[in-house]
Order: C-alpha cells, then sequence, then structure tokens
C-alpha cells in the first residue's frame, strides 16, 4: 500500500487543531506537476506517490464504481499516467486533488503565492480558526464513533 507521510501528517496537524497553511488548488496542481516531470524528484518520491505499480493488480481500475449518490461518469484511476490517451498530466492531478484531504477539509487556509500568505498571516486571527475546527473535529468524532458503535452492535 503507497504511504505517504505528508497526507498523514496532515490529518494528524487538522485533529490536533493546528491552523494550516497550504497552497491553494492551482498552486499545488503545479507543485505536484513540478515533481512528477522532474526524474531526480520523481526517483525520490518513488513509493508514496500515484503510481501505476502499486495499484496495476488491484480491481480498482479493471471496474471503477462511482461514488455513492454522484452521477456515474468516468473514473480516473488511482495512479497518474504519463501515457493517458486523453488527459494531461496536469488534468489527472486536478481530478486527484480535488478529492483530497487538503481539499475538502474546512477551515484551512490556502494562499495563492507568498506574498498572498504574508497578507493573510498580517490578518489572521488564530482564535476563530481553532475554535471553528475544533467543532469540525468533534462532529468527525461523533460520526465516527457512531459508526463504530453500529458496526459493533451487529456483534
Amino acid at each position: 500500500i503507497p504511504w505517504d507521510w505528508e497526507i498523514t501528517t496532515f490529518v494528524e496537524l487538522y485533529r490536533m487543531g493546528l491552523p494550516l497553511f497550504i497552497p491553494d488548488e492551482g498552486f499545488m496542481q503545479a507543485l505536484i506537476w513540478q515533481i512528477m516531470r522532474k526524474p531526480a524528484l520523481r526517483f525520490q518520491q518513488r513509493f508514496i506517490r500515484f503510481r501505476r505499480q502499486w495499484w496495476e493488480g488491484a480491481s480498482c481500475h479493471l471496474q471503477p464504481t462511482a461514488p455513492c449518490g454522484e452521477p456515474s461518469e468516468p473514473q480516473l484511476p488511482p495512479w497518474l499516467d504519463a501515457e493517458h490517451p486523453s488527459l494531461s498530466m496536469r488534468e489527472q492531478i486536478a481530478g486527484w486533488f480535488q478529492d483530497t484531504d487538503y481539499s475538502r477539509m474546512p477551515h484551512v487556509h490556502r494562499f495563492t503565492g507568498l506574498s498572498d500568505l504574508a497578507s493573510q498571516l498580517g490578518s489572521f486571527r488564530p482564535h476563530d480558526t481553532v475554535e471553528l475546527m475544533a467543532k469540525e473535529n468533534a462532529a468527525a468524532l461523533k460520526t465516527s464513533a457512531s459508526m463504530y458503535e453500529s458496526i459493533l452492535s451487529s456483534f
């Protein structure tokens, strides 16, 4: 199973209620694309990124299913494919990035560049963000606890 410390650490920091500033969607996609196109960086990241070799044997790319409640549409395989017949690497990265915790977690501050980050930090009110993250984390804990209780009650 591919492992990515950045993803694991992001969720842990979020659950601790630490305000997070990350590059916005366009900036992050450009960073990912830059790593994917440089052989030395790609080699360095070879064990933790979306690589075909990690997923090729899985049935998910043979018979993908649409997420519940969403209209059926062609899905990307769970890797980035430089030889994809119709999507560029940037389009594939954009497709995957929209479904990541980086994109979906609320109360995360996103910046477009260093000047934007500096501007946001100048007017940042940490207490407000920490409070909103605490509410989000409490709701997530309640949902998780309910799910686990439901599973355990079936035994």
